[in-house]
């Protein structure tokens, strides 16, 4: 490790600590998807004690899109350059169940006041310099801390050597991680009283106590429409879902929670930013 991303780290460490499901207020930990280093593995000391739960928002979704062009559970490729033909074939990739078939990135994000830890798995289908095609799974992990108006950004690749970034906190700011992770967006809400009835619409999530509110933002021969957490506190804003698509079908895409948790007691030991993180061996398929 460099001295100049030791110092970072150090001062990283200085800062202040498709039906979705909302969970109740419950110790909250790593997927059964991720495997954290034990206690004993982080810590040489006999006596060390981990931090204990801190209480802060727990998600869980995905990120879809056309990018892949999948049907049928078959997967077609283009023709390119390299490979001159094309090829459909059964999907490669090993898609949980309760996941759409274009999903490309699975995340977990946890966040407890001005920190926080995003998980991704993303699924690639690739053709190697023979044309053979295969699947692989590449991970993100970033841990995030806010200070004095910005964003540091602690990011680790495929088990790769970290990253740090740091980011002033600004509209149109581009962040390793979605923006509305990094600050709750309340203008849409704040704009809402403006806006006509029919492009506005609140009412509580499925399956949830939670009240949402949601704005059709289409135009012309383009349908979008996004829904935010309309509740009172440091969540208010938090983008739920969003979808775009145009009328033949194209430019799609999908962001979508499964699991929320505005009050949840998250294990602290996900924020340290040096105790190792993997995805489980049969999660990387």
């Amino acid at each position: 490790m460099t001295k100049q991303l030791a110092f970072v780290l150090c001062a990283f460490l200085a800062l202040p600590n498709s039906a979705l499901s909302a969970k109740s207020a419950g110790s909250v930990s790593l997927s059964p998807v991720w495997r954290m280093e034990s206690d004993e593995d982080y810590s040489y000391q006999a006596n060390y004690q981990p931090p204990g739960p801190v209480k802060g928002l727990a998600l869980h979704g995905y990120f879809a899109d056309d990018r892949l062009n999948v049907s049928d559970a078959k997967v077609s490729l283009p023709a390119s350059a390299e490979c001159r033909e094309s090829v459909t074939l059964p999907d490669p990739r090993s898609l949980p169940d309760y996941l759409p078939a274009r999903t490309h990135t699975e995340f977990w994000f946890y966040r407890s006041g001005d920190q926080g830890l995003y998980l991704g798995r993303t699924w690639r289908v690739e053709r190697s310099d023979q044309c053979d095609v295969k699947a692989k799974v590449e991970t993100r992990i970033i841990h995030m801390s806010l200070f004095n108006g910005m964003a540091r950004f602690i990011v680790i690749h495929n088990g790769a050597a970290p990253v740090v970034s740091t980011n002033n906190i600004a509209e149109g700011e581009l962040y390793p991680i979605p923006a509305h992770f990094v600050v709750m967006d309340r203008q849409l809400l704040q704009e809402g009283p403006r806006a006509a009835v029919s492009r506005r619409t609140d009412d509580r999530l499925e399956n949830t106590s939670f009240r949402r509110t949601c704005f059709d933002t289409s135009f012309a021969f383009f349908f979008s429409n996004s829904c935010v957490l309309n509740e009172t506190g440091p969540w208010q804003g938090l983008l739920i879902s969003a979808d775009s698509e145009a009328d033949d079908g194209t430019s799609y895409s999908e962001y979508r929670l499964l699991d929320l948790d505005p009050e949840a007691r998250i294990d602290g030991r996900l924020f340290q930013w040096d105790r190792k993180i993997v995805l489980a061996p049969t999660a990387g398929k």
